[in-house]
């Protein structure tokens, strides 16, 4: 029934530019996570997808889907094959947006949905981009993006709402090895966990056994970020819940949880060796699922959540449950295949999307959003 009340609303199908790739360290990803989407919304009734790719090089492309779902094998493109594709955007005032293909043809499209991640994806440039031209953009507010993927900032934020989090230290940038080292001797302790604050997807993360390996793997941290941030190492279980808005209401995903191979939960792991990774799919009746997916609603709601989010934390051998991180544009890879967690319990991905989609076109305060 619901499906035939937007139907009704709407004479033709939405069109959704989808921005992905872009200049990250997360670009293959990026490329991947669109793929996912427009493969869940292939024959969605009610959105029709314009793939819209920024390459590495800062050039704009408009793909025809059938031709981006058959380089799934790589998630790489070679820019010399794109030329023909080629498009060019233009802002005539400060609330205007158009978009040209190299023939001068004018594209026209409803919304816009950024899967962008790292860098000036998550961290919520790209969306404050677009909503400064004016546009509709699926996702949260800049501003949530901006502390959620800054772990500093974000850690702040979880210890005001209540949530446990473990212990960390972030050093200053001018701070020499030796100074580091005594601080984590006398509060952290070796082994610990380096890592970017401003960065994702485990991207520049080590494990510290010794201190003599500090010095090259501070080293290591500060390439991908001007801060970082060190916490102590344990053996965990890592679970995530994603969470998102649909029909007006906060829902939850099951939780899953996924056993590393080796230290951590590395990007190799994620989105390139994930084949090896063992995922488990908690019972829903278990007191820690449902402590977890209440403790997810509980931040979504608290942040004005908006888009599909992943909450993430991390289990002890000792059975303590930490709340590590917020994903506000989580990754879509095969991992899962057809059993991701928002594809199951009733749940459809091409439904949850379509929701998104569809509910930026409401009115929204600008004294809000």
């Amino acid at each position: 029934m619901q499906k035939k009340i937007r139907l009704s609303r709407h004479e033709k199908k939405i069109t959704c530019l989808m921005v992905f790739g872009g200049n990250s360290d997360e670009h293959f990803v990026s490329v991947h996570t669109a793929i996912t989407f427009i493969r869940y919304l292939w024959d969605s009734p009610v959105i029709s997808i314009q793939p819209f790719y920024i390459s590495r090089t800062g050039n704009y492309y408009l793909i025809d889907r059938s031709e981006l779902i058959k380089i799934s094998d790589s998630f790489f493109f070679n820019e010399e094959d794109l030329e023909k594709q080629i498009c060019f955007i233009y802002s005539t005032s400060s609330n205007n947006l158009e978009i040209y293909r190299e023939s001068q043809n004018k594209i026209t499209f409803d919304v816009i949905f950024p899967v962008i991640l790292g860098n000036t994806g998550e961290d919520g440039t790209i969306y404050n981009f677009f909503r400064l031209l004016g546009q509709k953009v699926v996702g949260p507010r800049a501003v949530i993006s901006a502390i959620l993927f800054d772990k500093i900032l974000s850690k702040a934020i979880f210890e005001y709402l209540g949530f446990c989090a473990l212990p960390y230290y972030v050093p200053r940038p001018s701070d020499t090895a030796s100074e580091v080292a005594k601080y984590i001797k006398d509060r952290i302790k070796f082994p610990c966990v380096i890592k970017p604050a401003s960065q994702g997807s485990s991207i520049g993360l080590s494990v510290c056994k010794i201190e003599e390996e500090l010095s090259e793997l501070l080293v290591k941290a500060y390439q991908f970020s001007d801060f970082i941030i060190i916490e102590p190492f344990e053996k965990v279980t890592e679970l995530f819940c994603y969470t998102w808005r649909q029909n007006n209401n906060i829902r939850t995903s099951s939780i899953t949880s996924v056993k590393p191979v080796g230290d951590v939960y590395d990007f190799d792991q994620k989105y390139i060796a994930y084949s090896s990774v063992e995922f488990d799919k908690y019972d829903d009746s278990s007191d820690i699922s449902k402590s977890l997916r209440i403790k997810s609603e509980k931040l979504y709601d608290k942040l004005d959540g908006n888009g599909i989010w992943r909450v993430d934390f991390f289990k002890n051998t000792q059975g303590d449950v930490f709340i590590n991180e917020v994903n506000t544009m989580p990754a879509f890879v095969n991992v899962f295949g057809r059993d991701h967690p928002l594809n199951m319990n009733g749940n459809s991905m091409m439904d949850i999307l379509e929701d998104l989609i569809l509910s930026c076109l409401q009115p929204i305060s600008p004294a809000i959003h």
